[in-house]
């Protein structure tokens, strides 16, 4: 007989255990189910709302022509000057246009300098690029309203690409400035007598 109940004992253990088991299962799978109700009710709820735009996401909207333009304004803000389109900017007397020095265009080293002088000559030879695929597109468009607005664009661009080689100039004149040895003030006073 002790060996019945023994048995017995191990039977009841084992059916108080897949019970215990059973139990727990089926709640946890009752909660989980509670969860993922209110996730889906949550994300009904965001996607029935509208996207609010903020300047951040704005940013991967914007072009890069526009982030160029908002840099060399925010640049003229910084140096004191006040912002201006380019179709504000009068010409002067002589028919020329005067525009402010651009801060980047100040190197401070010769290294600088050539780095600066690097840029500006990829950004000449990729405008020149830009003028001879307009020109292009010039003689193929027909006579126009079309042909008219590209060869404002033409002349516009011209004028751009020669304010564009005038800055790389004036960089070439700063990097030689820069190379040339600073004029030494200790060799008058080294050769005075001391008193």
């Amino acid at each position: 007989m002790p060996m019945k109940t023994n048995h017995s004992f191990l039977i009841n253990a084992a059916l108080a255990f897949v019970a215990v088991l059973g139990l727990s299962s089926a709640s946890l799978a009752q909660s989980d189910s509670q969860n993922s109700g209110t996730t889906a009710k949550q994300h009904k709820q965001s996607a029935g709302s509208h996207k609010v735009w903020t300047n951040d996401d704005l940013a991967s909207v914007r072009s890069p022509a526009d982030a160029y333009i908002e840099a060399k304004q925010q640049q003229a803000v910084k140096s004191g000057e006040s912002v201006q389109t380019v179709s504000s900017k009068q010409p002067i007397a002589s028919g020329h246009k005067v525009y402010p020095s651009a801060a980047l265009s100040n190197p401070k080293t010769p290294a600088d300098a050539d780095r600066m002088i690097a840029w500006e000559e990829r950004d000449v030879s990729g405008q020149q690029d830009y003028l001879d695929s307009l020109k292009k597109e010039i003689d193929e468009a027909p006579a126009g309203e079309r042909k008219d607005r590209l060869l404002e664009v033409l002349q516009k661009r011209q004028q751009i690409l020669a304010d564009t080689q005038n800055e790389l100039k004036n960089l070439q004149a700063k990097k030689q400035d820069l190379q040339k040895p600073p004029a030494d003030n200790n060799s008058a006073s080294a050769e005075q007598p001391p008193r």
